[in-house]
């Protein structure tokens, strides 16, 4: 009938899609139907383009169902190295520097550093360790403020925590962020546990980097 659009066209193209649309021959095969059907089939103005874009759509749906999907890190906890702020002898920026230093010494990528005018921070990318459970990665933050800043100095990890009261001659106060990340796949609560287990060493290597000499204050 003229004047209704005729849906044979798009049916017959997208049911054979998958076998010969995938390539520039297969598209190639399906124009030249298009182009030299019988003038009795006839095609109203635009369904042409709208046949191709949903043959081309469609292409891209089956051939992205042939690609596994990009697993995401996971994750698992996120702990520190110490339960209360810790109090330095030098500026929050100093100390941020020091810890970006560190990071990179300890094998994090793309450790940076940066501060404003309250506080300093130093971060890194997850990385993975030869020595740490298999499958794991690991996240580190630390921040540092000016050690007149009660209200952030008093930060505590757990809730129960005694607050940590400034020492005489102290410039800044730190604490630290640790995140433990699986490689995407299920683990048991145990594994959980050895991966938690490696942070305690872990925070020990960054601060003998960062601070060397520098005794925190107490």
């Amino acid at each position: 009938i003229r004047g209704m659009p005729t849906f044979s066209l798009s049916f017959d193209i997208l049911t054979n899609f998958s076998t010969i649309g995938r390539t520039l021959p297969g598209l190639q095969y399906m124009i030249s139907r298009m182009r030299y059907m019988d003038s009795s089939r006839e095609i109203v103005p635009g369904q042409l383009s709208r046949v191709l874009r949903a043959a081309l759509f469609g292409g891209v749906l089956v051939s992205g169902c042939h690609h596994r999907p990009n697993v995401e890190p996971m994750l698992l906890e996120q702990t520190y190295c110490w339960w209360s702020s810790q109090y330095l002898s030098v500026a929050p920026v100093w100390v941020a520097s020091r810890f970006q230093e560190s990071l990179t010494a300890a094998g994090f990528p793309r450790a940076r550093s940066a501060h404003d005018a309250d506080s300093a921070w130093a971060t890194a990318n997850l990385a993975r360790f030869a020595d740490a459970p298999a499958g794991t990665m690991y996240g580190f933050r630390i921040v540092a403020y000016a050690a007149s800043d009660t209200a952030r100095c008093a930060w505590r990890g757990v809730r129960d925590a005694p607050v940590a009261r400034r020492p005489i001659g102290a410039e800044s106060c730190l604490h630290t962020n640790v995140f433990i990340y699986s490689d995407g796949q299920t683990r048991r609560s145990a594994d959980t546990d050895t991966m938690t287990s490696y942070v305690f060493p872990l925070c020990g290597k960054i601060y003998h980097v960062a601070l060397g000499e520098l005794e925190i204050l107490k």
